[in-house]
Parts: C-alpha cells; sequence; structure tokens
C-alpha cells in the first residue's frame, strides 16, 4: 500500500470516530432529557432517531440485558407509499424491516429507562441470543413497556408482470416467475363510474351488484348459497356457498305462459327488453339496469350475435352454436360476435361436426349445462364484470411461450393488484366473492376430473396374491385386487384427515404433549387492509385483501412465536388455517415446549395467560385492546340470539365463574384468574366482567391488534380438535358427479365443503393450509412378500411380477440399508428418517444432508392383523435387523412367526384368562363347538401362546373324531386342522398365520368345493319351515311367488318386504330359504344385527357376512377380493336375505351394491343378484353418532338412489296378534306417530293392558348415569344400587323431612387425618369437599375426646402426634418433620 493510500485510509477512520463519537453523545442526551419527560408512546413514531440504536439481550423475563451499540440502521418513517411505489426491489424490503426496527428501538429504550428507575428486576442474563432474538418476553408482560403494533413491510412490485405483493409472498404467487402473462381489458367508461359514483344510486349499485349482474346475464346460475348469513344483516357480508356450481343456458323463446330470462331477453320480444328485466328485481333501479342493457348492447359480442339472430323471420328454424376460442387466438386479443357464437339455418345442427364447439341452442325451452372448461364459462354468467366478452380460462389457456396454462394459475395471476388496473374485477365487491368462490370449485372439479381419468383402472393387490393368482392360471389383472379409488394425496379426504392426525399424533409421541393452543383471527381494521381501500370500500369487498394480508400477519406471528421464541423456545408445532361462517381467516396452532421452557404450574399460567380486563388508569392501550378484540359474545341472557348459544345454553360455556388464583381444570385447560372487579361498557346498555374475556396474552394482543386466544394445554385431545375443523364431516356433503347405476369414489366424492371467498383465494394462491413440524416420514408395514403393488388393468401378472422395483418397499430396503451401513444398525425402524432419507425414484434410503428435523411413523395396524401386528412390535424394540430372519431369531433360536418371536424377546403378557375359559368349556361343550370357541380366540383374542393351547386341548377338541373312525394321532392331527382351517377361512384368514403345525399340502384339494359353500350347502332344513308354504296369508304367498318367480327365472330384483311387526316377515324369509335350499340352492341370510340374525337358519350379520368397513363412508367398498373363496360363494348364491335393513345405513348398501357389480362383472343393481330386504320403517333409523334428526332420514335407504330399483312387498296382517285387533291397532298408531303423547313423547297404555299395583309405594332415588363417563365406564346396574344421598334416601324412606329422616347418626374422625379425595383437586377443592362444608352441619353436635387412650404413659408423644395434626409443629423441605431423639 502506497504512503497516499495509508493516508487516505487512516483519514476515513478518523472521520468515522469523530462521527461516531458524535452520535453517541447526541444519542446520551436524548436519553437523559427523555428520562426526565416521559414521551407518549405515540410520539414515537414521530420522533427523529438517530441512525444508531441500541441492542438488547433479552432475558427469560423480558427485563433489561446487556446494551449494545449498533451503527447503520436506518429509521426514515417517510418511505414511499404503496401507490407511489411502483417498482421496489425485493432485496431492499427483505434487508429493511422499518416498523420491527422502530419497534426494538422502543422497547430496548423504554427498557433501559425502566432499569435506570428500578421499574423491572434483573434476571440472570442467558447468552447467545442476539437482537432480533425475544426469548420468552411475552411472559410476565406489562403494559408500562409501550408496544408498538406489528407492522408489514412496504410491498414490493414483480418486476415481471407488475403484480403488488405482500411481506413473504413470492413471485410464484402472481406469474410464476414470468411464465404466465395475461393482460385486462379496461371497463367502459359507464361502468367506471358506477362503481365510483358516490351517490345514492351508485351505493346501492354495488350493494346490490349480485342482483344487478343476474337481470344482465346470459345463464342461470345453480348453487346452495347460505342464505341465513346473507338476511341476517349483522355483520360483514360473505357470499358463503355449498356443493358444486352449475351454468345452464336455456332456448332461444320462453315456454308458453312463462316470462323470458336470461339468454331469452336479449332475443324475445326485445322492444320490451327492459321491462322484463324489471320484472327479474323490481327492487333494482330502473336507470342503472338501462345504463348496463345499453353498455352491453354496444360492447359485448353475444349481445351483438343474439340481436342478429332476433331479426331473422325463420328463427324457429335456427341453431346457434356457441364457440369456443381459436387455439391460435391470443388471450388478450377482444372476441368478436362472428367468433363468439354461429347461426345455423335449416339444417339439422346435431349432425354437423363442431369439433369442441358443442353447445347448440335452439328454439325448445330446455336447459343445458355450460362445461366450466369453456372459455365462455365466465362471460355468459358474469356479464358485469366481462363487458366486453373476453373469455376465461380454457383447456387451450397458453402463457406467452406457448405452453398450457393450470386453471389455478391462470386465476391466480388476474386476481393481483396491480397499478392502473382499470377492469373493476377486483372491485366488484359482492360479485366478486361470487366469482371467486365460482372458480375455485371449477379447479377442484379439475382435480376430481383428473382423478377419474387417470385411477379408474388402477387395482391393487398383495405382492404374495399375484404369486396365488398365477399359481391358479388367473392371468388377467383385470380380475385380480380391489379397486383403488380416491387416494390420500387428494386433500380432503378421509385417508389424509386420518394420516395428518396420526401424523399429529407422531410429533406427541416424539415431543411430548402440547403446551400452548393459540388461535388467530384477522381483523379487517388492520390498517394494512383500510389503507388499500377505495372511497365507499369496505374489507368484505376486498377479500383478497384480507386474505393476504392475514397470511403475511400470520407469518410475522410464526417468526415470533417459533423463530425468535417469544413464549418459550418451541420444540414442535402444529397448525392448521380454517374460514369462519363470516368469511374470515383464522389459525389455530399447537406449541410443544423445550423442557426448559414448560409451564408447571398456574404461577408459570398466570405468567404467559391472562383472562381479566386490565385496569384502564394502569394499562390503557392493554385495555382498549381487551374490550375490542377479547370479549366473548357477549351471549346467554345478554343476547340469545348470538351464534354460540344452543338449546339456550353457550357452546363455549361463557360466563365463566369468578377465580381469585389460577387452578388446574378438569379438561386438561387450566381455569384461569378472574377476580371480581366492576363492569365496563360496551354501549347498548351492555356490560361485561372479567368472566366474559378470552384467555389472551398481552404482549401477542398489543402487537398484533387483533383476536389471538392463547391457552394453556395438555392434552392430546386439542390435536383432534385441531384436525376436525379442516375437512369435518358436517361442513360436507356426498354429492354426485354424474348419476347412473354405478359409482365410484370418485364419481360420488365432490368436496361440497361450505366454502367462502377468503377460503377459496388462500387455496388459488396456493398458500399453505397445514403445516406442521418436524415433518413426518410414514414407514410402510408388511408381512414378507405380502406388500401393495399398483397395476393396471391391462397388465400381465407375470409382468408385474418381473418388474424388480414391485419387490422393493421401504421396509425391505432398510433390511439392506442395515446391510451395508454399519451406522444404520444403531437405530430403530422409525429413526431412521432422521438420519437417512428416503429416494421414490430409486427405491432406496440415503443419507440425509439435510438439517431440517425428520421423524418417522410406522403405520398402525390392528391386533386382528395377526402376525403383522407383532412384526410393528418388534420393530419398534428391535434395532438394526437385516432381514426377517433377523426378528424371528432371538438367543440363536428361529421361531416360525414374528408373535413367538416377539413373546420370547419378552414382549407380550400371557395367556391366563384364555386358558381359563378353555378349561371351563372343555367340561360344558361339545367338541365342535370347543373348535369353533379355539377359533374364535385365536381371530379375536390375540392369544400369545397358541402352540401351548393347541397342546394342552388338542384332545379335548378332536373327542368326536375317535368315537367316529378309529384313526392314529397324526391322521386326528390333519383333521382338527382341516376343520380349524375351514373356520378359519370364513373370517379371511388361515392355518398359515398362527403358531400352530403345518397343514399338508395333500390336505387341501384345490378342485374340491371350498369349505365355505359347504357349508351353507349343509345348513339344516327344518321340517317345519318346509311345510310352511302351506301356511302363508295372502300377503306373504303374494311376496313368496312373487320373488321366487324372479328366482327361477334367473332375473335380478331388488326387494323390500314392508310390515310391522308381527306380521311374520321372519316366517316369510325362512319359508322362501328352505324352499330353495331343498333345491340345493344358496341363500345367503344376513341381518341388521346379531340378534335378528339368531332367526334365521344359516344368518349371519350383513357386515361380518360381506365385510362392510365399520367406519362407513359415502364411497367404501366392501373388503372383498374376487378371487377368494367368499367372492366364489357370492357368485353362485341364488338369493340374499338382508333382515332389519331400515336399520342400516344407506352407504353400507351401496358399498354391497358396487362390491357385487365389481364381483360379478355385471352393472345390474347388486351384481344382478336377486337381493330380499325387509323391516319395518316404524322402529329403528340407522344411527348417525351426534346426529341431527334430519341427518338419520338422509342415511335412511329410502335415500339412496337403489330405492328407485326396489320393488316393495307389503305385509298387512298382524300374525301375533289375531285376536286382539285392539292391541294391534293401537301398536300401529304408534308406529305411524299419531297415538296422543304426554311430555317427554310418553304413551299412556290402555287401562286393559295395565295390570293395576296394589300395595305401598315408594319413591327410590338412584344414580343413573356418572358425570363426564362418555365410555360408559360404570354400568347402570351398578349405578342404580348407589343411593343418591344418604340424607334424602332416609328422608324418603322414613317420611320424615328432619335431617337424615329422624334418626340419631353418629359420626366420628379426626380431621387433621385425610381429607375427602377429589380427582386432580386443589387443596381448596378438597376443603369445599369435606362435610363441615355441607348444611347438615349446621344440625351437628360436636363431642370432643381429649384424652389419648394410647399413650397414657407417653404424654410427650401425645402433643407431638397433636402439633402435627394442627400443623403448628416445625418443618423442613418438602414438608418434613423432624422426629424427637
Amino acid at each position: 500500500m502506497s504512503n497516499e493510500h495509508r493516508e487516505n485510509n487512516l483519514s476515513r477512520r478518523r472521520e468515522n470516530y469523530r462521527r461516531r463519537k458524535e452520535q453517541e453523545k447526541q444519542a446520551q442526551t436524548s436519553r437523559h432529557i427523555n428520562s426526565q419527560s416521559r414521551v407518549p408512546f405515540q410520539n414515537f413514531t414521530n420522533m427523529t432517531f438517530p441512525r444508531s440504536h441500541f441492542q438488547g439481550t433479552h432475558d427469560s423475563e423480558a427485563g433489561p440485558s446487556r446494551i449494545t451499540h449498533v451503527n447503520d440502521v436506518a429509521l426514515d418513517r417517510n418511505c414511499t407509499s404503496p401507490n407511489q411505489q411502483n417498482i421496489t426491489s425485493q432485496s431492499d424490503t427483505d434487508d429493511m424491516d422499518v416498523d420491527e426496527a422502530l419497534e426494538d428501538a422502543v422497547i430496548s429504550y423504554v427498557n433501559m429507562d425502566a432499569r435506570e428507575n428500578g421499574a423491572l428486576s434483573r434476571r440472570p442474563q442467558e447468552s447467545g441470543h442476539a437482537f432480533r432474538a425475544k426469548h420468552n418476553i411475552a411472559r410476565n408482560f406489562k403494559n408500562n413497556m409501550m408496544m408498538a403494533k406489528a407492522r408489514l413491510p412496504h410491498p414490493f412490485t414483480c418486476r415481471h408482470c407488475n403484480a403488488r405483493l405482500f411481506h413473504h409472498e413470492s413471485r410464484d404467487t402472481c406469474c410464476n416467475g414470468g411464465k404466465v402473462s395475461f393482460s385486462r381489458v379496461d371497463a367502459p367508461i359507464v361502468l367506471q363510474q358506477l362503481f365510483l359514483d358516490g351517490s345514492a344510486e351508485g351505493k346501492h349499485f354495488r350493494q346490490h351488484i349480485r342482483s344487478y349482474n343476474h337481470v344482465v346475464s346470459f345463464t342461470s346460475i345453480g348453487v346452495h348459497v347460505d342464505e341465513k348469513i346473507l338476511a341476517s344483516g349483522r355483520g360483514i357480508y360473505t357470499f358463503r356457498a355449498q356443493g358444486a356450481f352449475y351454468h345452464n343456458i336455456g332456448g332461444f323463446y320462453p315456454n308458453e305462459g312463462v316470462r323470458p330470462r336470461f339468454l331469452q331477453l336479449y332475443i324475445y320480444d326485445t322492444d320490451n327488453e327492459l321491462h322484463n328485466r324489471m320484472q327479474e328485481n323490481p327492487q333494482l333501479h330502473q336507470n342503472v339496469v338501462h345504463k348496463l342493457q345499453k353498455m352491453l348492447h354496444q360492447f359485448n359480442p353475444f349481445v351483438i350475435r343474439f340481436k342478429q339472430l332476433s331479426i331473422l323471420p325463420n328463427i324457429s328454424e335456427c341453431s346457434l352454436i356457441l364457440k369456443e376460442r381459436p387455439r391460435n387466438h391470443h388471450q388478450y386479443n377482444l372476441p368478436t360476435a362472428e367468433q363468439v357464437a354461429a347461426i345455423i339455418v335449416g339444417c339439422d345442427a346435431d349432425s354437423m361436426d363442431y369439433g369442441r364447439d358443442i353447445n347448440v341452442i335452439r328454439c325448445d325451452g330446455n336447459l343445458k349445462k355450460v362445461q366450466e372448461t369453456k372459455g365462455y364459462y365466465d362471460p355468459l354468467q358474469y356479464p358485469v364484470l366481462f363487458p366486453f366478452g373476453t373469455h376465461g380460462w380454457d383447456i387451450n389457456t397458453t402463457n406467452c411461450n406457448g405452453r398450457r396454462v393450470s386453471c389455478r394459475a391462470y386465476y391466480s395471476y388476474m386476481l393481483q393488484i396491480r397499478p392502473n388496473d382499470q377492469s373493476m374485477l377486483l372491485n366488484a365487491g359482492r360479485l366478486l366473492q361470487q366469482y371467486v368462490v365460482d372458480n375455485y370449485v371449477k379447479i377442484e372439479s379439475g382435480r376430481l376430473r383428473w382423478i377419474k381419468e387417470h385411477q379408474s383402472d388402477i387395482r391393487s393387490e398383495l405382492y404374495q396374491g399375484l404369486h396365488d393368482a398365477l399359481h391358479v392360471g388367473e392371468t388377467n389383472a383385470e380380475n385380480i385386487g380391489k379397486r383403488t379409488i380416491l387416494p390420500s394425496s387428494f386433500i380432503g379426504s378421509r385417508r389424509d384427515m386420518t394420516q395428518r392426525y396420526e401424523d399429529g399424533m407422531a410429533i406427541v409421541l416424539n415431543g411430548g404433549k402440547p403446551d400452548i393452543f393459540l388461535t388467530m383471527t384477522c381483523n379487517p381494521s388492520w390498517s394494512e387492509i383500510t389503507s388499500e381501500l377505495l372511497p365507499f370500500q369496505t374489507p368484505q369487498d376486498r377479500p383478497y385483501l384480507l386474505t393476504r394480508i392475514f397470511r403475511s400477519k400470520f407469518e410475522k406471528l410464526k417468526d415470533d412465536v417459533i423463530n425468535k421464541g417469544v413464549l418459550g423456545k418451541v420444540k414442535s408445532y402444529m397448525y392448521v388455517t380454517e374460514f369462519q361462517k363470516r368469511g374470515l381467516p383464522h389459525v389455530h396452532m399447537l406449541l410443544v415446549l423445550e423442557s426448559n421452557d414448560k409451564l408447571r404450574d398456574p404461577r408459570d399460567y398466570d405468567s404467559m395467560v391472562r383472562a381479566e380486563i386490565p385496569k384502564l388508569e394502569c394499562e390503557p392501550q392493554l385495555h382498549e385492546a381487551v374490550v375490542r378484540h377479547m370479549i366473548h359474545g357477549p351471549c346467554g341472557i345478554i343476547n340469545r340470539k348470538s351464534p354460540c348459544m344452543k338449546d339456550g345454553h353457550c357452546k363455549k360455556r361463557y360466563p365463566k365463574q369468578f377465580l381469585d388464583e389460577t387452578r388446574q381444570g378438569t379438561d386438561s385447560y387450566p381455569e384461569y384468574r378472574r377476580r371480581f372487579d366492576e363492569s365496563v361498557s360496551l354501549g347498548r346498555d351492555r356490560s361485561v366482567d372479567n368472566r366474559w374475556v378470552v384467555p389472551y396474552n398481552p404482549w401477542l394482543l398489543l402487537k398484533y391488534d387483533c383476536h389471538i386466544n392463547v391457552e394453556i394445554c395438555s392434552s392430546i385431545k386439542s390435536i383432534k380438535y385441531l384436525y376436525k375443523y379442516v375437512y369435518k364431516g358436517p361442513d360436507r356433503v356426498a354429492m354426485e358427479v354424474h348419476k347412473g347405476s354405478y359409482m365410484d369414489e370418485v364419481q360420488q366424492y365432490v368436496d361440497a365443503r361450505w366454502i367462502c371467498a377468503p377460503e377459496a383465494l388462500w387455496k388459488i394462491f396456493r398458500f399453505t393450509l397445514y403445516r406442521l413440524y418436524p415433518s413426518v416420514e410414514r414407514l410402510h408395514i408388511h408381512l414378507p412378500n405380502r406388500h401393495q403393488v399398483r397395476f393396471y388393468d391391462h397388465q400381465q401378472i407375470a409382468d408385474v411380477l418381473n418388474n424388480e422395483r414391485n419387490s422393493k418397499t421401504m421396509l425391505t430396503q432398510f433390511f439392506a440399508l442395515n446391510l451395508r451401513d454399519p451406522q444404520a444398525r444403531k437405530y430403530l425402524y422409525r429413526e431412521i428418517p432422521e438420519h437417512y432419507c428416503w429416494n421414490k425414484r430409486d427405491m432406496e434410503w440415503h443419507r440425509r444432508r439435510s438439517t431440517r428435523k425428520v421423524i418417522g411413523r410406522i403405520y398402525t395396524v390392528s391386533p386382528s392383523e395377526g402376525d403383522k401386528f407383532y412384526l410393528r412390535l418388534l420393530l419398534s424394540h428391535v434395532i438394526g435387523p437385516t432381514s426377517w430372519e433377523y426378528l424371528l431369531t432371538n438367543n440363536g433360536m428361529t421361531f416360525s412367526t414374528f408373535k413367538k418371536s416377539a413373546e420370547d424377546r419378552g414382549f407380550l403378557e400371557t395367556d391366563h384368562s384364555i386358558r381359563d375359559c378353555l378349561v371351563e368349556a372343555t367340561s360344558l361343550r361339545m367338541p365342535y363347538a370347543l373348535r369353533r370357541l379355539f377359533v374364535t380366540i385365536l381371530i379375536f383374542c390375540e392369544p400369545t401362546d397358541v402352540r401351548g393351547l393347541w397342546n394342552e386341548f388338542f384332545t379335548h377338541m378332536v373327542e368326536d373324531y375317535q368315537t367316529a373312525n378309529n384313526v392314529v394321532e397324526s391322521n386326528l392331527t390333519n383333521m382338527l386342522l382341516k376343520d380349524l382351517n375351514e373356520l378359519l377361512n370364513l373370517h379371511g384368514k388361515k392355518i398359515d398365520d398362527y403358531d400352530l403345525p403345518s397343514l399338508p399340502p395333500n390336505t387341501i384339494d384345490r378342485g374340491a368345493v371350498p369349505s365355505i359353500i359347504q357349508e351353507e350347502l349343509a345348513i339344516d332344513i327344518p321340517n317345519e319351515d318346509i311345510e310352511s308354504i302351506a301356511k302363508l296369508n295372502n300377503d306373504q304367498m303374494i311376496a313368496f311367488n312373487t320373488i321366487m318367480n324372479v328366482i327361477v327365472q334367473k332375473h335380478s330384483g331388488v326387494f323390500f318386504v314392508d310390515g310391522p311387526g308381527g306380521t311374520g316377515k321372519t316366517f316369510l324369509y325362512r319359508t322362501l330359504m328352505a324352499s330353495l335350499r331343498s333345491r340345493g340352492e344358496i341363500v345367503l341370510a344376513t341381518a341388521s344385527s346379531g340378534i335378528a340374525a339368531t332367526l334365521l337358519p344359516g344368518g349371519r350379520t350383513a357386515h361380518s357376512r360381506f365385510k362392510i368397513p365399520i367406519d362407513i363412508q359415502p364411497s367404501s367398498i366392501c373388503g372383498i377380493e374376487k378371487q377368494k373363496d367368499l367372492a366364489n360363494l357370492i357368485r353362485v348364491a341364488a338369493a340374499i336375505i338382508w333382515d332389519e335393513a331400515p336399520m342400516t345405513n344407506k352407504n353400507c348398501l351401496e358399498a354391497l351394491d358396487r362390491s357385487l357389480q365389481d364381483i360379478c362383472s355385471n352393472s345390474a343393481p347388486f351384481g344382478g343378484k336377486v337381493l330380499i330386504m325387509g323391516g319395518d320403517f316404524r322402529q329403528v333409523l340407522p344411527v348417525v353418532r351426534k346426529g341431527t334428526k334430519a341427518q338419520m332420514i338422509s342415511a335412511c335407504i329410502v335415500q339412496s338412489h337403489l330405492w328407485n330399483h326396489t320393488k316393495i312387498l307389503h305385509l298387512r296382517q298382524n300374525m301375533r296378534s289375531l285376536h286382539d285387533q285392539e292391541f294391534a291397532e293401537f301398536l300401529i298408531r304408534i308406529g305411524d306417530g299419531v297415538e296422543p303423547t304426554k311430555p317427554d313423547d310418553m304413551v299412556r297404555l290402555p287401562l286393559h293392558i295395565a295390570i293395576p299395583w296394589e300395595g305401598e309405594e315408594h319413591n327410590l332415588l338412584s344414580f343413573d348415569e356418572v358425570e363426564g363417563d362418555n365410555h360408559n365406564l360404570y354400568q347402570q346396574e351398578f349405578l342404580n344400587s348407589i343411593a343418591q344421598a344418604l340424607d334424602l334416601s332416609l328422608q324418603d324412606i322414613y317420611s320424615n323431612n328432619a335431617p337424615f329422616g329422624g334418626k340419631v347418626l353418629i359420626m366420628g374422625g379426626v380431621f387433621c387425618q385425610a381429607l375427602p379425595v377429589v380427582r386432580k383437586g386443589t387443596k381448596a377443592q378438597m376443603i369445599s369437599a369435606c362435610i363441615v362444608q355441607s348444611h347438615l352441619w349446621d344440625h351437628t353436635k360436636i363431642l370432643r375426646l381429649h384424652q389419648n387412650m394410647r399413650s397414657l404413659h407417653d404424654q410427650e408423644f401425645a402433643e407431638f402426634l397433636i402439633r402435627i395434626g394442627d400443623g403448628v409443629e416445625p418443618t423442613k423441605a418438602d414438608d418434613m418433620v423432624r422426629l424427637h431423639s
């Protein structure tokens, strides 16, 4: 370095040193002045801060700590406004968060000043926290620390499409980094004036814009809208719809006697067009409708074409073809009248080839559905938004590079905020809400359509099952396996919800129970929202703004809570974004804290959560925020119409009770301190106190200025609460995409939740709906060669088996990883994802390079799945297995089953109770019944030592073999194994699934009739049932002949035998079965309940026979595989009987229909089988858990599409009461609901039925239920045996209102000893439960005994005991008492 350079460098350093010293002096002077005169908080925003401010490292109590001087932080408050700033680089905004810097400077300043005045206590310092880290700052917060509200950084502009992007948004939100580019057409001047008009006419137009659009639209819209919200008039406006949208277009002319509507208004009676439009909605302003009509006549190409059609003399011979946008036509080119529609005159329009232009409109009044994939879908329905007829998205929409653009990407681009946008699309207010919801449903429909078209031919089967099918000669994959329908990758499916809930449980297993439940709700009054509004606009008019600002605010909250740890260091978290009925977005978040920051007692709870209204004079800023955001309702007596009211009570249990101290509640949530204090007025003659306060954290509430509910929780139930809202049942309905006799899951499932505009926009912008950390890797588990393989109908089985990829799974490659990598042998299977990642393309485990935390979760397995359950048990405890044989081997001994290996390793308990059951059965049951019991135990009880039970009870199970045949023991073993195997096959199991001797190969004759069919053929036919044909009455004979004719002629049919109880339905079933079985036919007898099934020879429950899922869904199918014996039994069955069918859910019936069609390869109802159902709809309807009467009726089989194919056979004569017609009519009146009732729907019995009671009457009181016993742990018989209260019982028994019925009661005891036990109770609760707190204590005379008879000779010891009991004896740590020497 030259001398000149060195001198220049030294000069610069000296200048910088002098400038820095001057700045420090200015800062000290400013601090000295401000310490004498405190500046109100609001003035901090107007202060001119120097270019240096203070950096502090905050401790766990948010107190002051080391102050470090930091230079070069500019706090310029004169930033360019969003409306003036068109282009701002993202790097500039990312590097400088001005508002956050200001807030930190203020907090540092106030903290330092408070320390100098002794306001805050100094705590031990925690090192390692920089200025941005604010660990535990939100605990023990007091409002004397002035809080700056969280302000978002200024939006920046995308350099590709000029869209305004908010905090934490990327360019993928708008144009995908320049890959998507379209233009929006400026609206006509007359339309812009209507949107900006401040007069009453303009206000009416904006408020009723949906109605104005309706009267000028070309198509009608079909959708279920939540009219309760629209009609209530309270709160913000929300367009909330359910199900699919349907756009329909009619003919040129209306039907006779019907006024013209929609498209017809432009063609028919055009001289009275305005008058006809006003008839659609007379409340609209005629002047506004006239302006809109005139504008469309001038600019809209569809109207121009319709006007040309209206003047044709032969219009009745014409057809109108709606044309799609040409492939080479750019998106931004305005369409002409010739390009949007064509008029065909004189020829048959159906015979012409129009390619994609398929919507043909004629003069008739028939409606046609407009496909959502057409470009004219939007302009025909929303002419106010697209007055120039601009085409919307279609399947040919491309970007500037000629690549197709998805529907979501198109609408995400069009819904962006851009400067100088005069299209008026984003200013359409309530119509914009409808438009957004409509197009989100379009996007969702496209996803469902893709799944249907690409996965309808996919089938799945076990790998071993393919080998078995190939062995028996089956080569066509179409006849193998079960249909795969809607995958868990479809967000909103039942599988998706279940898997995410189980992922949450895996996080709890890894990190512990959640500590904090946080809910954040959008505040429409945020300054970032209100500053963007145009005159006369409200926040609900800009739903995209609500959505995006809330998401940006939530990202800042995440940064504070998760990254900075303001509530404590977060170990793991999960959150779900939801949307209120009113449309406002909110987020539920669960936090698991590190052990050092755990909240362990009420004192810790109070440091984080408050549930009181602060004093106005002490904490004015916090007082205002709590009253504005954190007051529930009010509801109850104050407001009985509050949405939280149900059956006269608040669902959230407000108002709470006053409490002087926080205590642990009974539902895993604390009961927070709510001291009695003066009420606070809310206006309108309403006032509230601390009982109405929603728990909150003061620091978060002040910073984010919105409803933020913070609760302390320690229960996994909160995870269920978290996930139940995202795809909850009541907010979804099952609808048909295409009606027909056959529907698979994709055809039937439509995600028809109630959806509002903010939710639709959230998904269109592809914002994160839910997230959890650490992420969870789901690990497959299967038995050897029993993993699932995916294949197509057209594939050959040999090709599927020869594909090496199909033999690799996560589990098999886990074994391979342990063989080649010694480091991997240190981990359990579920721990492998923490150190290795799964590559789906290579089907291999590779060492993880990322530092992001990941945990593993093995898929859950039911104990009923046999050895697979014990394999999971071994994988959860055995480290580093290298093969299947490794898991089967322990201490040098190899076992035949994983269950035996788990037992040898000490993972299982003994089978004493099972053995006792079998010992008792040997003396009470015949050998064949003992064999059935043994199989039942194998299937449902999962015994540990199966081989031991086999050896002990073998002789008892073969006793009847020895009497029938003179055979050797080896033959006895084979015979027993064969019989047990046949019984197991009835339940889908086999001998090989258990630790039993192997069944010799020659024992199974593959050409023989399957045992399940033999079982049906061997059912005994009672003679009385065969002779019952002659005993049938007239109605029964008609039903018998009708059904038998269909069966004999080999036709298909569905019958329902309808009749009240006692009309002989079971008698008819038994007669039908006896008649058919006597001919060698097979009849499958089933019933909805086990008791009803026992009345039918060979009867079983429908769920057991057809393997109907217990957790039935609208898209469920039965668990029957096409190549199994059960499928063969169904194919050869002549008829199926289902008794008590009205009790079953219609989804069960439809699941059986889908399965039988697949098994029998027949699209007729139930695969062409004859199904005979029966029952009485006057009795029990389907049980819907927590369902309303409407939901139970909706679940009834009469609501199924299959009911249209059902022939009803009536039985009217009551055979049980032939000689008592009056009683039969009485029962019918009760069933029909016409018999008069008393309170609580009680029916008075006729006097000739009731037997009068003669004797003394007593009122006996007893318990019927235990509060909070949701799982029925206490049987009613036991509860009835417990007296409700001794005092009340004695008063009733002795007819005396004196205490204890006037009897003498002698009580005794020592209060110094044990108090009543209160589960999870505090000392105050135990004292409150003591008998001295009872009103009966006032009637009690106390007799004291002073002399201790046990220590007559040791008075000092007696006094020592008294002092301990009275609590006056000095104690040491942990309340320990030192014994005297």
